[in-house]
């Protein structure tokens, strides 16, 4: 959970047609500061740079090996993050869901952030419908038959929160890569000629050093994930991919590429035990069995929202 404590605001409510309604959120100059702040020791805890020990390296040196846009990407992401609830939970908005950010072009909302000044984003969310009822509506009665709670909703969080409080460690020497773990990468991404070959560098799209990727589904674009598997430390795979048709950046709707990445490291997860320690861990509860009851409780209370 973020330690970082929020100063945000809604400067601006807009109706949005489909019972929608759309808030600009801005947070202002010194949480900027702070999250950028943190998004760069979080870098200097994992990135390997040369000459200097990790957690130790100078705030320039470390921008400048990971890349600016990189840097300041993971901090618009987190500003999201840790704002949206914070905003929501101090309006008078009745939503209903997860918010989703309402951008245009998402590198052009990243170039807008600077660390010291205000930075305001857009975002959509579901509102309950506005209701009109007509005639009289008093002493009728309605049944309502509740929905079964589906047990594997409990397990499935369970595994994120696995997931979030996981750790690496060093995968054995012939280790190759496979779903589950977590690669060390170099990785610069080119618009893929039309033979498949290599053209002209993408536009600062994912590049960057010792840049952390988790071997999982769903993360990143189709095909990119599954084009590593198998891969071994010191290979360098060239990847092809195509952005997806909504990508937020119009100009590479569609568009084939390539990423050579350079696999520098691979790394096993390692997901705690689901047990009474675990439970501690997470929650103030001191027993699996209440973390489960607790989660539960958790789901009953946004379903009846």
């Amino acid at each position: 959970m973020s330690s970082v404590k929020m100063a945000v605001s809604i400067s601006s409510e807009t109706k949005l047609p489909d019972s929608q309604v759309g808030l600009t959120i801005t947070a202002d100059s010194d949480e900027t500061t702070q999250v950028l702040d943190k998004i760069m020791k979080e870098f200097s805890k994992k990135a390997t740079v040369p000459g200097f020990r990790k957690g130790k390296v100078p705030k320039q040196v470390l921008l400048s090996h990971i890349g600016k846009r990189n840097v300041y990407g993971s901090a618009c992401e987190e500003l999201f993050n840790i704002s949206v609830g914070k905003a929501l939970k101090e309006s008078n908005v009745n939503f209903i869901g997860q918010a989703e950010l309402d951008v245009d072009d998402v590198e052009k909302l990243i170039a807008e952030f600077h660390p010291g000044s205000p930075f305001s984003f857009g975002i959509k969310i579901d509102v309950w419908p506005e209701t009109e009822i007509v005639g009289e509506y008093k002493g009728l009665e309605i049944e309502a038959e509740e929905e079964p709670f589906d047990e594997r909703l409990i397990d499935e969080a369970l595994v994120e929160l696995q997931k979030k409080h996981s750790s690496t460690m060093l995968a054995g020497d012939g280790s190759v890569a496979e779903l589950g773990k977590v690669l060390v990468a170099s990785m610069s991404g080119y618009y893929a000629k039309e033979d498949g070959s290599k053209g002209e560098a993408l536009p600062e799209i994912a590049d960057g050093k010792s840049i952390e990727i988790t071997m999982e589904h769903g993360l990143y674009m189709s095909g990119f994930v599954e084009g590593l598997v198998g891969v071994k430390v010191g290979d360098v795979k060239l990847v092809p991919v195509e952005f997806a048709a909504n990508a937020p950046r119009a100009e590479l709707r569609g568009v084939k590429a390539l990423f050579e990445v350079s696999v520098e490291a691979i790394k096993d997860r390692i997901l705690p035990d689901l047990d009474d320690e675990f439970a501690k861990l997470v929650s103030d509860e001191d027993t699996m069995d209440g973390l489960r009851s607790t989660i539960r409780a958790r789901m009953d209370e946004e379903s009846r929202k």
